[in-house]
Formats: structure tokens, C-alpha cells, sequence
């Protein structure tokens, strides 16, 4: 084949993945389908370092098949579900997506959510750190503050209440770290 006939044809191979728990803690069965197809839209526009897309709303009509007011509430969706953030530079929408995954104590019951923005090329470190907490350990060790580049592990009230029968100082240092990032969010979106 020369290299003129090369050129003619391509395939691209590009891909990403989901997290099973998306099916498994429900989110994807609480995901009306055409929420899921814009997802999947953008996820195949991320870029691979910063985890980023930039499709214009129309293409991601096209690409969906679906309207464009349709997208536009999808992706109100998306961002009540925690899966999407989005920014704009000028006129143009820049769409952050994250990952969540529930971590559950050995009842099954869930303990705490992980989430992160998406970056594809750090997914498997961020996956390996994640693990490296919860079969450690780390989440029930109540002296220890953990904290991973890329990772959130929220603590659900139930467990702040259970928490504080056990360390209230501790309780008292999560709900401060809470305040200082939601004051940090608030100063940067002014």
C-alpha cells in the first residue's frame, strides 16, 4: 500500500471508559437516556491530559441526536448529578466532567463518595491512590486528614454523626475544611 492510499483512510480509535459503580450505586438507572448520550458525548470530546471538552452545543446535538434545548437540559442534568461542571472562556462553554465512586463499609452500606475531575491520562493513578486509601484503611483512621491531587472523598451526615460520638475534634476539622473550600469555590467563581 503506498504511502498515498495510507492517507485515504483512518480509524480512530480513541475511547474512554465508565466506572461499573456508575450502574451499581444507580446513577445510571437515575440518568434518563438521553442525559447518558450527551454524557458519552462528552466524555468522547475530553481531552486526554486536562480531562476538558469544548463541543459546541449544536454538535453535541448532532452527535446526540437530540435537540438543542434537549442538551441544554441534559446537561442541567449532569450537573445536579455531580458528573459536570462548566466554565466559560469568552463565548465559549469549557465542560469539566468527574468521576464518582461510593465507597462502602463492609455492611455494604455507603461510608463515603469519591469524586474527581476527569483527566484521563491521571485516571488509573488517581483509581490506584483511591484503593491505596480504602484498603488501608485510611477512611476509618479519625486522627489522619488524607488528601489526594484530584480526589474529594465526601462523608455523608450520617457518618459525621456517627463520627462525633467518637472524635467530635475530628467532626470539627471536616466541617472547617468544608468552609474554607466552599468560600474558595465561592472566591472563584467571582
Amino acid at each position: 500500500m503506498t504511502n498515498q492510499q495510507k492517507k485515504r483512510y483512518h480509524a480512530d480509535t480513541s475511547w474512554f471508559h465508565l466506572f461499573r459503580d456508575m450502574a451499581d450505586n444507580g446513577d445510571l438507572a437515575r440518568m434518563p437516556g438521553s442525559t447518558v448520550k450527551v454524557y458519552l458525548v462528552l466524555k468522547s470530546y475530553a481531552h486526554f491530559v486536562t480531562g476538558q471538552a469544548f463541543p459546541e452545543i449544536p454538535t453535541i446535538a448532532e452527535k446526540s441526536g437530540l435537540s438543542v434545548s434537549q442538551v441544554i437540559r441534559c446537561l442541567k442534568n449532569l450537573v445536579a448529578m455531580g458528573f459536570l461542571r462548566t466554565t466559560r472562556n469568552g463565548r465559549k462553554n469549557i465542560y469539566h466532567l468527574y468521576e464518582k465512586v461510593v465507597v462502602r463499609d463492609e455492611t455494604g452500606r455507603t461510608a463515603a463518595m469519591a469524586t474527581w475531575e476527569y483527566q484521563p491520562q491521571k485516571n488509573k493513578q488517581t483509581v490506584t491512590d483511591l484503593n491505596q486509601i480504602v484498603g488501608n484503611g485510611e477512611l476509618d483512621q479519625t486522627h489522619q486528614i488524607i488528601h489526594i491531587k484530584n480526589v474529594q472523598v465526601q462523608i455523608n451526615k450520617a457518618d459525621l454523626d456517627k463520627l462525633a460520638g467518637q472524635d467530635p475534634k475530628f467532626v470539627e476539622q471536616l466541617l472547617s475544611i468544608r468552609a474554607r473550600m466552599l468560600m474558595r469555590n465561592q472566591h472563584e467563581k467571582t
